[in-house]
C-alpha cells in the first residue's frame, strides 16, 4: 500500500477518503473526506449538501445527466438523443460516456465542463495533502474513460506547487463491495482511535 491517497468515489454523489501516513483520515466527528463537496465555483449551482459550487454539483451522476438533457432540449444535435429515444428519463451517464468515447460533440462537452470542475476539486486536494496517489472510481466513472481523461487532464493542469508528475491516478478496484469495505475499515480506525486515546 501507499502512504498517502486521496480516494473519490464519483456516482449519485461524490464520496471521499483520505488516507495519510497509512491511515484514514476520519476527521472531527467522522466527517473527513467529503471530497465532493469542495467548493469549485462560489457562484456555481446548489448542491445537495446547502452550499453552491461544489464539485458534486458539477461532477456527479444527476449533474452530468442533467447537464446532456439541457442541452438535448435546447436543440442540440447529438447522438444521444437517438440512443435515449427522446425519452430524457433514459439519460445514463454511462451513456454520455458512450457517446463522448464515439467522439459526440455534446457528449464531450458535457464531460469536460464536468471533469474541468471535478479535477478543480483534485487538484486542491492534492495541493492541500500532496499524495502518492489519487483513486477515482464510482459507478459515473468508467477506468482511463474519456471522462476520466478530463479529470485527471484537469487536476494536472491546476495544480502548481505539488509534484503533480509523480502522482499516480489509479482506478478503484473494489465496485459494489467498497461500502461495506469502507464501513469496517472506519469500524477498525474508530476502534484504533480509542484504545490509543
Amino acid at each position: 500500500g501507499v502512504q498517502t491517497a486521496l480516494c473519490y468515489a464519483i456516482g449519485t454523489g461524490i464520496g471521499g477518503g483520505i488516507v495519510a501516513h497509512g491511515r484514514v483520515n476520519m476527521g472531527l466527528g467522522g466527517a473527513g473526506g467529503e471530497l465532493g463537496h469542495m467548493v469549485v465555483n462560489t457562484n456555481g449551482p446548489h448542491c445537495g449538501c446547502g452550499n453552491r459550487g461544489c464539485a458534486e454539483a458539477y461532477a456527479a451522476g444527476p449533474a452530468i445527466i442533467g447537464e446532456a438533457n439541457r442541452l438535448i432540449v435546447m436543440g442540440e444535435t447529438t447522438t444521444l438523443r437517438e440512443m435515449i429515444g427522446d425519452d430524457l428519463n433514459k439519460m445514463t451517464p454511462e451513456l454520455v460516456e458512450r457517446a463522448a468515447a464515439d467522439g459526440d460533440p455534446i457528449a464531450r462537452q458535457v464531460l469536460d465542463y464536468a471533469g474541468f470542475h471535478m479535477g478543480i476539486a483534485v487538484a486542491n486536494a492534492i495541493s492541500a495533502l500532496a499524495p502518492n496517489v489519487v483513486v477515482l472510481g464510482g459507478g459515473v466513472l468508467k477506468p482511463y474513460g474519456y471522462y476520466w481523461s478530463q479529470i485527471e487532464r484537469s487536476a494536472r493542469e491546476h495544480c502548481h506547487v505539488t509534484e503533480i508528475d509523480k502522482i499516480e491516478f489509479l482506478p478503484a478496484k473494489l465496485s459494489f463491495e467498497a461500502g461495506v469495505v469502507g464501513a469496517a475499515l472506519w469500524a477498525k480506525t474508530a476502534y484504533e482511535a480509542r484504545e490509543e486515546g
